[in-house]
Order: structure tokens, then sequence, then C-alpha cells
């Protein structure tokens, strides 16, 4: 019995810093065995003292902040920080012309075009930035590394940035106007979308009248 008690607090104490992580925003990621969630109060005042300190940019809000349980307090390198995005929904060819701008040999895009990754360095740390497409914009996450321990957990933020999990609720669902071209700043597909929309809309709006129309007509003859 001793011995049952003791497994099983082990195991407790396992999933406790391992696994998948579920998110309020309708999505999980996973991450390996000592990982843990980094508390919302910590991300906030986090927050609060970038944008104090920020002068001519507009200070980074995180929504989710991972790190090793192991790491000596909180925002210690090496990390996974997540952005939550609802700006509205995104093109896969928004993403690709994306990709194409951020050029580099590490710049990565999935065969569905609603993941792109790449490797970006700044003062030392090197990051590898995601970027995953959802029905109202899009997730955006950033795994922090000193650039000479980097390569030990590049595949691990990789892996995780590729098997999130999301909800039907947001899961990308791609659509035949997603590849239009851009002329200057416009997406012809999202124009043509929208007058698919506003056609519609017009049509059973009219069928509505015509309907209406009918039924006056009727009662006017029955009275």
């Amino acid at each position: 019995m001793k011995r049952a008690i003791t497994i099983a607090l082990a195991v407790l104490s396992i999933s406790a810093y391992a696994g998948t992580f579920e998110t309020e925003d309708l999505f999980s990621i996973t991450l390996p065995d000592g990982w843990v969630r980094m508390p919302d109060d910590v991300l906030i005042s986090y927050a609060e003292t970038m944008a104090e300190n920020s002068v001519d940019e507009e200070a980074p809000f995180y929504d989710y902040g991972f790190q090793l349980n192991s790491s000596d307090g909180w925002l210690t390198y090496p990390c996974v920080m997540v952005q939550v995005n609802y700006t509205g929904r995104y093109a896969t060819g928004d993403l690709d012309r994306y990709a194409e701008d951020a050029g580099g040999e590490n710049v990565q895009l999935n065969d569905a075009k609603d993941l792109f990754m790449d490797v970006r360095e700044q003062n030392g740390v090197k990051i590898l930035i995601a970027r995953q497409l959802t029905e109202y914009g899009f997730i955006e996450l950033s795994g922090f590394a000193p650039e000479e321990t980097f390569a030990q957990y590049e595949n691990i933020f990789r892996d995780a940035f590729s098997t999130l999990k999301l909800d039907e609720k947001i899961q990308y669902k791609p659509q035949i106007t997603d590849n239009a071209p851009v002329v200057g700043s416009i997406n012809i597909g999202k124009v043509v979308l929208v007058g698919i929309q506003a056609a519609l809309v017009g049509g059973v709006l009219w069928l509505v009248y015509v309907l209406l129309k009918g039924v006056l007509k009727r009662s006017l003859k029955s009275a």
C-alpha cells in the first residue's frame, strides 16, 4: 500500500510539470517534462514594465508563457511566449507573402500554408517564431534561448508549435479566395468574398420582399 501511494505521488509530480497545457483561448500546447506555465500576474507585471520602458515601439503583451521548472525565477531562458491575435481572419496567401517578406534560410511554411516558422537573433538570444492561423486571427509563438544553447531547444520549440491542438471553433478553414492576388494593399480575394456575401444577403432580402409582396396582394384580393 505504501509503495502504491509513493508511485501515485510520483506520477502526480510528473504530470504537474509536463504534458499538454490547455488555454482559455481554445487551443493547447504540449511541452516535455519539466516545463510549467507562468502565472498570469508575472506576465501582467512584465507587460507593465515593458510599457514603462518602451519609448518608440509598442510593448508586447504575452497571453501565455512557459519555462523550465528548474529555472531560477520567472521569465528565464529557455522559455516559450504566446500572443493571441483576434484582429480577423487572414488568408493563406497573406501568410505566404509574410513568409516571403521574412526571407532567410530558416523560413518554413507548412503545406496547408497556415503555419509559418522562422529563426531570428537578437542581442545574443535566438528566437524561433511561429504564426498559426485561426479563423479569428492568429496565434504567435516565440521560443527563446541563448545562442549557445538554442540548438538544445529548437526541436522542442518546433515540435510544440507544429502540434498545437486547436478547438474546432477556431480551427482554420481554407477558402477558395485565400490565394487571390493582392493589388497594392488590397486583397482581391477578400473583396470578392465580401461581394459574394453581399450578393447573397441581397438575394435573400429580395426574396423576402417578393414573398411579402405576394402575401400582401393575396390579402388585399381576399378583403
